[in-house]
């Protein structure tokens, strides 16, 4: 709740880096994920 209470409704900085970050991440960790699936299944 402490992290809630510091909300002052805006929103936060729009970094292009950031932004196509977290969309190149999503899928690479779950495809890092499938990948390890795989392997330790052997």
């Amino acid at each position: 709740m402490p992290l809630l209470a510091r909300y002052k409704g805006r929103r936060g900085n729009k970094s292009k880096i950031l932004k196509w970050g977290f969309y190149l991440f999503y899928p690479a960790h779950l495809g890092l994920f499938w990948l390890l699936r795989i392997l330790f299944e052997m």
